[in-house]
């Protein structure tokens, strides 16, 4: 009995010590992402003011529509890691996809409706701005995260 508490203990650690790790990375990124926007924006203090809140709170609901699907696409690398299209029914495959571009769908929608509250607070001009900053920094991130994962063996 004892064994098995240990072993369930164990387990539950290095779940919740996972869990800190992904936290921890993610707030990293996120703060290399303000430094980036506010550098690329050049933001006067009444300027900022305006555009953080407006920033966090489109940023809450892109995590809400992107939170439901995390193991999207499907991981090919490694054997039994994320849905396996071989093994999902049409049926699934179905429902996942059209549930992924819905997703996309409420993202592209969304990005609409936060233009007319950027450009409110930065303007035209710095609203498109920060649009081609954000997409900079995702394709910067992403070349990183590239590098990282060729250097690692």
């Amino acid at each position: 009995m004892t064994k098995q508490i240990a072993i369930l203990l164990v387990t539950s650690l290095s779940f919740f010590a996972n869990a800190q790790k992904r936290e921890r990375d993610f707030q990293k990124i996120e703060s290399f992402k303000i430094q980036y926007l506010t550098e690329k924006l050049d933001l006067s203090p009444e300027m900022a003011q305006k555009f953080w809140p407006v920033y966090n709170q489109y940023q809450k609901e892109v995590r809400a529509i992107l939170k439901g699907h995390l193991e999207f696409p499907p991981e090919e690398r490694e054997e039994g890691v994320g849905n396996d299209f071989n093994k999902m029914s049409d049926t699934e495959l179905e429902k996942m996809i059209l549930g992924q571009l819905m997703d996309q769908k409420k993202l592209s929608e969304l990005k609409i409706q936060y233009f007319e509250k950027f450009k409110a607070c930065l303007g035209t001009r710095g609203a498109a701005k920060y649009y081609k900053a954000e997409l900079d920094f995702h394709r910067r991130l992403m070349r990183e995260l590239g590098k990282r994962r060729k250097n690692t063996p």
